[in-house]
């Protein structure tokens, strides 16, 4: 019995305790070295950039800005804000992509997409993740 367990020690070893560097109180002191960094970005100017209208592709904000997007936020023509959405929770757009185009990620005609298509012709803010 004391050999399967064996792997389940060695994996703790080795992923946790280099984490650990000691405990004070009812408080553990660990390394946040792995965790994201997350930045608001505020007011970034329309795109012009196809791949935002790339369908429900949640890679896009990986491949174009090299992070995640964890929220962002749409101005509207009308200059009114949005409400915060959420990448794959809130933020299905009620617009469909109208034509197939040819872009570094090609989509079809009506197809659906996010709401962060948006960023192509409108100024926007989200919070980013690295």
């Amino acid at each position: 019995m004391m050999f399967h367990s064996m792997p389940v020690l060695c994996m703790f070893v080795l992923t946790v305790l280099p984490h650990l560097t000691y405990s004070q109180g009812d408080r553990m002191i660990y390394s946040t070295a792995s965790e994201l960094r997350c930045t608001e970005l505020t007011n970034r100017p329309p795109t012009r950039d196809c791949r935002w209208v790339a369908g429900l592709n949640r890679n896009v904000d990986f491949l174009a800005r090299r992070g995640r997007i964890v929220a962002y936020k749409i101005r509207w023509f009308s200059g009114s804000w949005s409400h915060w959405y959420v990448p794959g929770i809130n933020d299905i757009d009620a617009k469909i992509n109208t034509v197939t185009r040819s872009c570094a990620i090609p989509y079809n005609a009506n197809s659906l997409r996010r709401r962060w298509s948006n960023f192509y012709d409108h100024v926007h803010t989200y919070i980013i993740c690295i």
